[in-house]
């Protein structure tokens, strides 16, 4: 049992902690990354990075650069399963996968970064909160290109292994229309070892995934398959 003075001491600093990596998430802003990404504005959070609005320098082109937690860089497990996601989805072209830029480590703090295309709309997870029944038409559709994006990783020997609502993006293009893009490949895996993808950071027997969105040799840590 913890003392009631020392649980409320433990939440006030936990609190503090929130607010001061908040602050500093904020003060970026307007900064440099790798000497070349200047940071416009914050988009969102995740369980290992932010996310930012950038400009390349010279180009001009606006780009998201995902930006990863010094804490959560401290573990070499996260560190991999980060650049991971860059590896993974960076060998896969294909216009219902998200693209991948540029990658690596900024010199001045050693965070670890991935500057990804920027992107306008909202996961398929937001979306069904505000429409939770879609029609059949727009449903084969949506699937559809889930499918062929998924046809090109496999093809590319990998396997996403995280498919689910949060990962499915609906872009809004300039003409108007709505593409699927999928997103996070972080736990994603090698299913050719010998095509030399240095992908995958668990070892066998162990299970990753989102429970609801596993098959069930995922959930019960054997091999996968496309």
């Amino acid at each position: 049992d913890v003392p009631h003075g020392k649980e409320r001491r433990f939440c006030i600093f936990q609190g503090e902690a929130k607010v001061s990596a908040a602050a500093a998430e904020q003060t970026r802003i307007g900064s440099t990354v790798a000497g070349k990404y200047r940071l416009l504005r914050l988009l969102g959070r995740g369980g290992m990075g932010v996310v930012y609005e950038a400009e390349h320098q010279v180009t001009h082109r606006k780009v998201a650069i995902k930006v990863m937690h010094p804490e959560s860089q401290v573990d070499s497990a996260n560190a991999r399963r980060f650049l991971n996601e860059a590896s993974a989805a960076g060998r896969i072209q294909h216009p219902n996968v998200v693209e991948v830029l540029d990658a690596g480590q900024d010199s001045s703090d050693g965070s670890l970064f991935i500057v990804l295309e920027l992107l306008a709309g909202i996961d398929l997870a937001t979306f069904l909160m505000k429409r939770p029944r879609l029609e059949p038409g727009e449903t084969v559709a949506l699937v559809m290109q889930v499918l062929q994006a998924l046809m090109e990783a496999h093809r590319a020997g990998i396997v996403h292994r995280d498919i689910k609502p949060e990962n499915i993006f609906l872009a809004r293009l300039g003409s108007g229309e709505t593409v699927v893009k999928i997103v996070d490949f972080g736990i994603s895996k090698a299913i050719n070892p010998e095509k030399n993808i240095p992908l995958g950071i668990t070892q066998s027997n162990t299970t990753v995934g989102t429970p609801h969105y596993m098959s069930p040799e995922q959930a019960k840590g054997e091999p996968i398959d496309p």
